[in-house]
Parts: structure tokens; C-alpha cells; sequence
């Protein structure tokens, strides 16, 4: 019996497998294979390490001991304004912009919904603009969005859409969820580190 091929993202052999020139995946991977042609495996390959390291990492910069500055409704507003200025610069597809959010700092960490992680000032913007050539026009909404103080940090968290326009009309639409630290910085908000990760497709049906 010829094996059938299956999905590199997701392992199943049951869902609709469509080609790429060098992969082949389901339907579901293969949306985001497209949106991110550049990226060298698929996502979900790397959520479960991504999770875990993006949690650890989450959990000890929580755990600041530092008096903040400010009261923590200030620290709030901060942390809202930082958010909105996230969404305008990815709308705008502007790396330099979404550059200038994060902490300039070679400890600075993201995760990208495409990458398995990214280090430092510089490799942030370069990503970003990766992601912008790639899907030209993407446009960002946080659908779902909650902030907390804690010492010196603000912990946010949610859920995210992007619509990604295409040449026939109908946009490919990617749903995920995020994690963040946003800190005080040099005299301004910043992320210290944000995660963000799409969910596994949904199994099969017999």
C-alpha cells in the first residue's frame, strides 16, 4: 500500500495535503507556510519548547522585585498605550516603528509566531521586516486583551487576528493567542519580552 504523505506541521495524513514547491502540508500549515515562506519548519513543530522556555522566561521576569515608580494605574495606562502603538506600527508594516516598542537590549526576547525565537534589538526589527515583505498588508487586531501589574512589570495577555490580504480576493485569516512583559526602561515602555503562538488545528474527523 503507497504511504499517504502527511502534514511536517501537524502529522496528520487525513487532512487535505496540498504542495509547496519544497513541503507539503495541510491545509491549515499550508496558509501559514505561505504567509511566511521564508520560515524553515512550520510553527506548531516548536510550540510545545516555545511554550515552556516563553512561560520560564514570562514566570521570572514577573517575579521583579523592584519598587515601581509609578502607581499601578499609571503602570496600566503605560502598558495599554504600548499595546496600541504595537497594533498601529504592525498595520502600518513599519519594523523600524515595532523596533523602537521593545527594550534596546541584547536580552531582549521574542517569539514570533513564525520563528522559534528571536534575541536582541536588532534581530527583532530584522524579523519584523521579514514578516512585513512577506505578507504585505497584514493587518493586526487584539481581539481579546488583559493587563496586570506586578512589582516593576506589567504582565499582558490575550488573543490576536491578522487578515493577510491576497491576490484573489480573499484574505487569509490567522488566529493566535500572546504573552508579554512590558517595563519602564530608559524613561519609557517597553516590551522585555513577548511570545506569541497560533493553536493547533483541530483533529481530524473520521
Amino acid at each position: 500500500m503507497e504511504a499517504r504523505p502527511v502534514c511536517p506541521g501537524c502529522f496528520s495524513a487525513e487532512m487535505r495535503v496540498l504542495s509547496l514547491p519544497d513541503r507539503q502540508a495541510c491545509r491549515y500549515h499550508l496558509s501559514l507556510a505561505r504567509v511566511h515562506p521564508f520560515a524553515k519548519e512550520f510553527v506548531v513543530r516548536s510550540l510545545p519548547l516555545r511554550l515552556l522556555a516563553g512561560s520560564v522566561m514570562v514566570l521570572s521576569l514577573a517575579c521583579s522585585t523592584a519598587e515601581p515608580t509609578q502607581s499601578t494605574d499609571e503602570m496600566l495606562v503605560a502598558a495599554e498605550a504600548l499595546d496600541e502603538a504595537f497594533v498601529t506600527a504592525f498595520n502600518q508594516g513599519d519594523a523600524n516603528a515595532m523596533a523602537g516598542l521593545y527594550w534596546n537590549s541584547p536580552d531582549v526576547v521574542s517569539y514570533l509566531p513564525d520563528v522559534l525565537e528571536v534575541r536582541g534589538h536588532d534581530a527583532i526589527r530584522e524579523a519584523n521586516a521579514l514578516s512585513f515583505a512577506a505578507a504585505p498588508g497584514a493587518q493586526l487586531e487584539l481581539t481579546e486583551k488583559h493587563l496586570m501589574a506586578a512589582g516593576d512589570v506589567v504582565i499582558g495577555w490575550g488573543l490576536w487576528r491578522i487578515s493577510i490580504p491576497t491576490a484573489d480576493g480573499e484574505p487569509v485569516e490567522l488566529i493566535g493567542r500572546y504573552t508579554d512583559v512590558k517595563a519602564e526602561r530608559d524613561g519609557r515602555w517597553v516590551y522585555l519580552l513577548d511570545h506569541a503562538s497560533m493553536p493547533l488545528p483541530p483533529p481530524a474527523s473520521n
